[in-house]
């Protein structure tokens, strides 16, 4: 009986996880990782910029879906920062596949200093709030991309740790 008990419990489970896995839900966007074009980032320099490339599917397409990005600082906490984007903003330049979805990559960047800020990318500034003294620490950046649709978080993926230097 009790063997009965177990292999029903395990149907179950596995029914489950079967059904909420993403490659079941037909309309939920989903976001992957590609690249990123740095781990290193040195201050204020043209080559303070960093991109990530993300894959992204959606089969059903909606305009109004927003991509959230989180920026966790691991040496200061007080200098996370979340910044925000329209799906409209970043799907330019997505081919569009058959039924109104789309699949294709999409670029997030952001700069380690204020030299970039002139041409519109979002600054990362690690360290400031915290430091103590004439030096800036530096500090190390985790981002996690959430996509979100309808006021529900669709799918997220982190990408990182990218070191940002102020020495």
């Amino acid at each position: 009986m009790t063997s009965a008990k177990l292999w029903i419990g395990l149907f179950i489970a596995a029914c489950i996880a079967y059904s909420c896995s993403k490659s079941n839900y037909g309309s939920t966007p989903t976001i992957s990782l590609k690249s990123v074009s740095a781990s290193v980032l040195p201050y204020d320099t043209t080559s303070s910029l960093v991109t990530f490339t993300l894959t992204l599917t959606e089969k059903k397409y909606n305009p109004n879906d927003t991509m959230f990005v989180l920026i966790s600082m691991k040496n200061c906490a007080a200098d996370n920062a979340r910044d925000t984007f329209q799906m409209t903003s970043l799907g330019s330049g997505i081919p569009e596949t058959n039924g109104g979805g789309f699949k294709g990559d999409i670029q997030a960047s952001f700069s380690n200093g204020t030299y970039w800020e002139q041409y519109g990318y979002p600054d990362i500034e690690p360290g400031f709030t915290c430091h103590v003294g004439p030096t800036i620490e530096n500090d190390t950046a985790t981002f996690k991309f959430v996509i979100g649709s309808n006021g529900h978080y669709s799918d997220t993926v982190t990408a990182g740790p990218v070191v940002l230097l102020h020495g």
